[in-house]
């Protein structure tokens, strides 16, 4: 007589990091196109019903930020009450906002001279002292492609950026068909390894600025 097989346990959700972008080449094209000619209102007019799609389509993202605005809620109180579906939706335009902001860096069409650039003498003076190139960290939020702002002011300096998508090399076609002579290009990194870490180090001894966001 066999023992019955135990039912299976509840399987864990994937992590957020886990998750792929739902990006196509396509669509970003598209969308820059229609901002170029109409300008951001009309770009936000069109993006916000894609955004209110996945919302409703991607049940594990949209958990995650209700799960992410409760537990700021607990530890900051906000809102008057619980934060529900309303501020989900508007954390996702949230992003949408950024969406918009990356495109326009990436393409270089952003007004660079809005960037506020704290200690830009000193940071122009350690990359000629040391004769090679750095890792700039940054914080989580906002938008990492303004590290353009970087490269823009530096001629010649070449700027990559890590980001862990499975969709980098169709955000590096975007960007060569928006602008050919951009300095800056997207690294995937799914995992960070020895490997890795040795591509990183080549690249800053041949002058290169690596773009990581902090928590990777």
């Amino acid at each position: 007589m066999t023992a019955p097989t135990p039912a299976p346990g509840p399987q864990a959700a994937p992590h957020w990091a886990q998750l792929g972008e739902n990006t196509f080449v396509a669509g970003m094209w598209l969308m820059v196109q229609v901002h170029r000619f109409l300008g951001r209102w009309p770009f936000l007019l069109c993006l916000y019903p894609i955004i209110a799609y996945y919302w409703l389509a991607s049940p594990v993202a949209r958990r995650s930020s209700l799960q992410y605005l409760q537990r700021m809620q607990a530890a900051h109180g906000l809102w008057p009450r619980m934060p529900g579906w309303r501020q989900s939706q508007r954390h996702f335009r949230m992003f949408a906002q950024v969406i918009l902001d990356k495109l326009l860096a990436l393409s270089g069409r952003y007004r660079f001279d809005r960037v506020a650039f704290t200690g830009r003498e000193q940071f122009s003076a350690l990359l000629k002292q040391q004769g090679r190139g750095a890792v700039v960290v940054t914080a989580h939020m906002g938008c990492i492609e303004l590290c353009r702002a970087i490269a823009e002011r530096h001629s010649g300096l070449r700027l990559s950026i890590l980001v862990h998508t499975a969709h980098a090399e169709r955000f590096n076609r975007v960007l060569q068909r928006l602008a050919p002579d951009s300095g800056v290009q997207l690294l995937q990194v799914t995992e960070f390894n020895a490997a890795t870490a040795m591509m990183l180090g080549e690249r800053v001894a041949r002058g290169e600025l690596i773009a990581i966001a902090g928590d990777r």
